[in-house]
């Protein structure tokens, strides 16, 4: 009886203490445990406290947002066509280059036997009143060879030092396809007036015989590559034709028109050297 009396004591209070030992470490892990949010348009809690201290947000990046679908950016003028831009005002050119007769200096007479092959010099100098149009003046000079017929008489006469002169002036147009290019093809034309002269000495004495006349025409053509805004360089073709009308020889002083007069012609192919392209 009395251990069954001591028995219903203690089993009730063994009880509780178990159910104590088991619910106490439960319920401080469960303080342990983050709170979670309620949930959305649920039941409120008291809401759980910031940290102390946040962490910072890292910084935003100074980028400008990207363009939206189908907008086109606008790209510096220089960029888009990676050229200077086209040029008005004052222009100036040089241009080199070989220069070849074709022709006649009279009818039956080979302009060829009379002058050789010439290294040709010309400066264009004007300006272009609008981007694709340049007006200006030419001067030209060139220097070769006496031609085949023309060494026969030096060798004649005994003259020493024979050479060919060729000297040009007049007016020209150009006209400039891609002005604001990086590459400007470009065609000409101009009308002028030409002298051409044999030189040489005997004895020390200097003869000549000296053409002259108009050229008609002057057809250009070339490429100009527009390095900078300052120059440029690029091939040229000038195809000119005219006719000598009157023939002088010095030191005599004798001068007289050609009477069978023909058309001659200059081929010259070279290189320009442009400024304020």
């Amino acid at each position: 009886m009395t251990r069954s009396f001591l028995h219903a004591l203690v089993a009730p209070a063994f009880a509780s203490l178990l159910v104590t030992l088991v619910t106490v470490p439960a319920a401080a892990q469960g303080s342990m445990t983050p709170s979670q949010p309620p949930p959305e348009g649920g039941a409120t809690g008291t809401p759980s406290q910031p940290p102390a201290n946040p962490p910072a947000a890292p910084p935003a990046e100074a980028t400008a947002p990207p363009a939206a679908a189908g907008e086109l950016t606008e790209a510096p003028e220089e960029k888009r066509h990676d050229a200077p831009p086209a040029h008005t005002g004052f222009q100036i050119a040089a241009r080199a280059g070989v220069a070849i007769p074709l022709g006649d200096v009279a009818k039956s007479t080979p302009l060829s036997d009379t002058l050789g092959g010439q290294f040709a010099a010309i400066v264009d100098i004007g300006g272009k009143i609008i981007p694709q149009l340049f007006l200006g003046a030419y001067l030209g000079g060139n220097v070769g060879a006496v031609g085949s017929q023309g060494s026969k008489d030096c060798d004649t006469v005994r003259a020493t030092g024979c050479l060919g002169f060729t000297y040009r002036i007049g007016v020209q147009a150009q006209y400039h396809i891609i002005p604001d290019g990086k590459v400007d093809p470009w065609i000409g034309y101009g009308i002028g007036y030409e002298v051409s002269r044999i030189t040489g000495s005997v004895s020390g004495t200097t003869y000549s015989t000296t053409l002259v006349g108009p050229e008609y025409g002057h057809i250009l053509a070339g490429v100009d590559f527009r390095v900078t805004k300052i120059f440029g360089i690029g091939p040229f073709v000038d195809f000119s034709f005219g006719k000598y009308t009157n023939l002088s020889s010095e030191p005599n002083g004798q001068s007289a028109e050609i009477v069978d007069k023909a058309m001659h012609e200059w081929l010259t192919l070279g290189a320009k050297f442009l400024f304020f392209p």
